[in-house]
């Protein structure tokens, strides 16, 4: 387990690190941007806003469907277009160009005196007849009665974002610790067990060893007493054979002497 915790704390700085670094700017979304280049401004400031824009999109409004007017809406939008009966129309929206994509957007307002808190852009025509203009994405900024006050609203926001992503991450740092430990659990468990396995083997393998060694002493023993009887039964069978040789000169020298005289003659005397 003491390995564990330098990872966890790695991880962890990471998280934070990568959380910081993604602190929540514009809300821009796909399509032609058209928003302040800030995220605060107070009463009474001047917001200019230009970004090139194009007629064709998802939105079903066109050129002549204009003109548009730009409106603050209180709160998160999600939607560019159609301002809600609480939006408060700050400046129309001049747009220049041929058509199609080259085309250039511009609008310029101060900021009126509202409630700080958060506010969204919006846009559409008057009367609002469509949801917005071709691909325009609009997004908000906050709006405080001093620019401390907007700065500090807009400070609390990225601060409060960064806790709520840092508590998901944290989260999902706590789920990869336990899997962690259980991994490293389980590593131990096969380690446990590799170890047993190995001296298994090596038990069989001393076995195994003895076993050879006597099946090679059994093999000499057993080819010694083969070995014995046979030269024994050699050797008998050469004496023998000596003995045999022996006789048989005997008898044919015995042949081969002359027979005695005096015997012959009284073999001839008797006939």
């Amino acid at each position: 387990m003491g390995a564990v915790r330098p990872v966890v704390r790695a991880g962890f700085v990471m998280f934070v690190f990568g959380a910081v670094l993604a602190l929540p700017g514009s809300a821009e979304a796909g399509g032609s941007p058209f928003g302040p280049g800030r995220d605060h401004y107070a009463v009474g400031d001047r917001v200019s806003i230009e970004g090139g824009i194009c007629e064709t999109g998802q939105l079903n409004g066109t050129l002549k469907d204009g003109p548009y007017f730009l409106s603050l809406v209180p709160g998160a939008s999600e939607r560019s277009g159609m301002p809600s009966p609480s939006a408060i129309q700050v400046a129309e929206i001049q747009i220049a160009g041929t058509g199609g994509c080259d085309l250039r957007a511009h609008a310029e307002f101060v900021v009126p005196d509202v409630p700080p808190g958060y506010w969204s852009l919006a846009y559409c025509n008057d009367p609002c007849t469509v949801n917005g203009l071709g691909d325009v994405v609009t997004w908000g900024f906050w709006i405080g009665s001093t620019r401390l006050e907007s700065a500090l609203l807009s400070r609390v926001d990225r601060l409060e974002r960064t806790v709520g992503t840092l508590s998901e991450r944290a989260r999902d740092l706590r789920e990869s610790k336990r899997a962690l430990e259980v991994t490293t659990a389980r590593l131990a468990d096969a380690r446990t067990e590799l170890v047993a396995v190995q001296e298994r083997a090596d038990l069989v393998s001393t076995q195994l060893a003895d076993a050879r060694r006597r099946t090679v002493d059994m093999r000499n023993r057993l080819d010694g007493a083969v070995f014995a009887p046979s030269r024994f039964a050699l050797a008998t069978a050469l004496a023998v054979v000596a003995l045999l040789v022996v006789i048989l000169v005997t008898l044919l020298r015995r042949r081969q002497e002359p027979a005695d005289p005096q015997a012959e003659s009284a073999n001839s005397g008797m006939a």
